[in-house]
């Protein structure tokens, strides 16, 4: 996580690299000592104050680019357009490892959403890639997202979605890889 924050910062606003490359360095060497079964004072022993008011300083910078979040009657219409699209892919004729996929995948962005006030668009924008990645790998499944009515509602809308979430969360963009974009035809 260090990395694709460090990353933002640093693309969105580069005067801030130096500051940003100590936080995160503090992070990951905090990070790396860290024994998960041992006493939390080796991670705090590498942050310093300096750490924390650089860390604090690009959150609320991060904060700027996206002062708005999806609604929660925004958030529930893509949740019921989301298990319609289950339904249907439990009906359709598809083969059942697609099936499974499809199902496991629209539900884990279901999940997401219903966590969107927690977490935010990252795992969001991670389940619709992780979700579209998988055809790269799976020529049926490809097919079934790409030649069914089914895979055009899905395709459609995830498109809906990333939308949405770039609209209203301005950081999305660089959060959703090139790949996806192009596929949901946001490129």
């Amino acid at each position: 996580m260090s990395d694709e924050a460090f990353s933002l910062v640093v693309e969105l606003f580069p005067r801030q690299a130096r500051a940003a490359a100590t936080w995160k360095g503090a992070l990951d060497s905090a990070f790396g000592v860290q024994n998960m079964n041992g006493q939390f004072d080796s991670f705090l022993g590498k942050i310093s104050t300096t750490t924390i008011d650089h860390l604090t300083a690009a959150a609320d910078l991060l904060d700027t680019k996206s002062p708005e979040k999806l609604t929660t009657s925004e958030i529930s219409e893509f949740i019921s357009s989301l298990n319609d699209l289950i339904e249907d892919a439990l009906s359709g004729g598809f083969e059942v490892k697609v099936k499974e996929y499809l199902v496991r995948s629209i539900r884990k962005i279901v999940i997401a959403l219903e966590e969107y006030r927690i977490g935010g668009a990252i795992p969001v924008t991670d389940s619709i890639e992780a979700m579209l990645g998988h055809s790269f790998f799976d020529n049926d499944y490809r097919s079934a997202l790409h030649e069914t009515d089914t895979g055009s509602k899905i395709l459609n809308t995830l498109g809906g979605l990333a939308d949405a979430i770039t609209v209203v969360t301005p950081l999305a963009p660089y959060l959703l890889s090139e790949t996806a974009k192009k596929m949901l035809g946001a490129s």
